[in-house]
């Protein structure tokens, strides 16, 4: 079974900038991996997104880079807690800033189901 948390953050676009992507994240229960998917960022020409993992929002680093809205990062062992971020990148290698960021709990006893936190809806202008 599956645990689906949805997080989504509205940011104003920028002109230099691709426009941030909406971040939400769902987290299976077995084996140690999360499925991370978001909404496709409005801007256009966008040709990759970069997914960032941390152990907290101040210090992350790219873990994986796609072209879809979806990543699924198996680096990951129970009892552990991740921060997550996803950018979006456009073809004129212009990166958005990282969207809102997602806490994810890997259970030690993959019995129980992984938790994910996140802040609540935020929307700038």
């Amino acid at each position: 079974m599956k645990k689906t948390l949805l997080l989504f953050v509205l940011l104003a676009s920028s002109i230099a900038f691709a426009q941030t992507p909406w971040i939400p994240v769902s987290t299976p229960t077995v084996p140690h991996f999360v499925d991370i998917t978001w909404s496709a960022s409005a801007s256009t020409g966008i040709d990759h997104y970069i997914v960032y993992r941390g152990a907290n929002a101040l210090v992350m680093s790219p873990v994986g880079v796609t072209a879809g809205t979806q990543y699924v990062d198996v680096g990951v062992t129970g009892s552990s807690t991740y921060i997550y971020a996803v950018s979006a990148v456009s073809s004129n290698g212009l990166e958005s800033a990282l969207s809102a960021t997602i806490s994810v709990t890997i259970p030690a006893d993959l019995a129980k189901p992984a938790t994910a936190t996140a802040p609540a809806a935020v929307s700038t202008k």
